[in-house]
């Protein structure tokens, strides 16, 4: 990892021991930082610092069933969908009140909470004022604003510090082994988000994903009807792809915490917790594919604009592209190129709330078509 990042979270977790060894933990934290910034890793090592005999070893029987997800008194909660419910809120709270399996103390890790509704933060809120005594609360999060004040004064809020571009591209270069030119790209691709910008330089569906993108927006304009129902089609199969994997993964993770459930109850209930994990993960990836090819549907666009109003190269997102980009940016206008940044933000806002991917996907094409006539 970049030396950005180590010693972001170096630095988090040395707080966070020195808090335990001073007797001076408050019962709930707050950690804010971007996507891709080991939130949830440090939350972990968290887990296994209040748990582990040796103060968070890693290597312990405890440690590597915090990093799992199998241990019976540390959980990983996500949004149930686009949000989390009251009734996840109410789960939580029935399970705070009974006795840990074998922790010391039981660790509540919240992913996500600027997506609680008002309903569900303001039931949260009961009980991060009265917390058990062997009960620990960590709620990550990259929207401060998006989580009610009242919630955020009942944590102890610890700050993630950003990555920069410099050393994300040293990162790539140093670790993944990639050239300067490709690291440039991907750390420009990914916004800087170091998760998006590794899943660049290391697995191939991204790559792939980014090509499939890029032929279908040149053939736009002179696609028929058949062919954009076509292209729509690839993007829901190339994002499906990766699902039939990582459901043969699942399906081992399961067989594997058989094996290690100290208990017939453990066992029933790390199937419980794997399940709903399962589920959740097989959703947002899927959701994160689909927002993946968005993503760079909308740096295209943009780079069209940014073409249109500047000429200046160096704005460019798509750099290895430049060419056709400027090409392009000749044959559409700045209302249209921004219209069609506009229309793909819509149909993004719109997969937020179960339409139909292949309708979506199909209706923004057409809508791109007409607007590559608009020069």
């Amino acid at each position: 990892m970049s030396r950005d990042l180590i010693s972001c979270q170096e630095e988090v977790i040395e707080q966070l021991k020195r808090a335990v060894k001073n007797n001076e933990l408050s019962h709930a934290y707050l950690f804010v930082g971007s996507e891709g910034m080991g939130k949830q890793a440090t939350a972990k090592v968290f887990a296994g610092i209040m748990n582990c005999l040796k103060g968070g070893c890693g290597d312990c029987p405890v440690c590597l069933k915090i990093q799992h997800d199998s241990h019976p008194d540390v959980f990983c909660i996500e949004p149930e969908g686009n949000f989390f419910t009251l009734e996840q809120v109410r789960e939580l709270q029935h399970d705070v009140r009974l006795k840990p399996f074998e922790a010391q103390t039981k660790v509540y890790i919240l992913d996500d909470v600027d997506k609680m509704t008002a309903e569900a933060a303001n039931s949260l809120l009961k009980t991060l004022e009265e917390p058990p005594p062997d009960v620990l609360f960590v709620l990550l999060t990259a929207n401060l604003d998006g989580i009610i004040p009242t919630v955020v004064s009942r944590c102890q809020v610890v700050r993630f510090k950003p990555v920069s571009s410099s050393g994300l591209k040293s990162l790539l270069m140093s670790k993944h082994k990639v050239d300067e030119s490709d690291a440039e790209l991907f750390t420009r691709l990914s916004g800087g988000n170091l998760s998006k910008a590794i899943r660049l330089a290391t697995k191939e569906p991204g790559l792939k994903r980014r090509k499939l993108v890029l032929e279908i927006i040149e053939g736009i304009p002179f696609s028929d009807g058949i062919e954009i129902t076509g292209a729509a089609e690839k993007i829901i199969e190339e994002v499906k792809k990766p699902l039939d994997e990582l459901k043969k993964e699942q399906k081992a993770e399961l067989e594997e915490a058989k094996e290690i459930a100290v208990s017939s109850v453990h066992a029933t209930r790390i199937k419980n917790i794997l399940s709903k994990k399962h589920k959740r993960r097989l959703n947002r990836e899927e959701r994160q594919g689909y927002n993946e090819m968005l993503a760079i549907f909308s740096s295209w666009y943009r780079d069209l604009v940014a073409l249109r109003e500047t000429s200046n190269k160096k704005l460019l997102i798509n750099i290895d592209r430049s060419d056709l980009l400027e090409q392009q940016s000749g044959q559409i206008s700045s209302s249209a190129a921004w219209s069609a940044f506009e229309i793909i933000q819509e149909t993004t806002d719109q997969l937020k709330f179960n339409v139909n991917p292949q309708l979506a996907f199909e209706a923004m094409l057409f809508e791109l078509k007409t607007l590559s006539k608009m020069t």
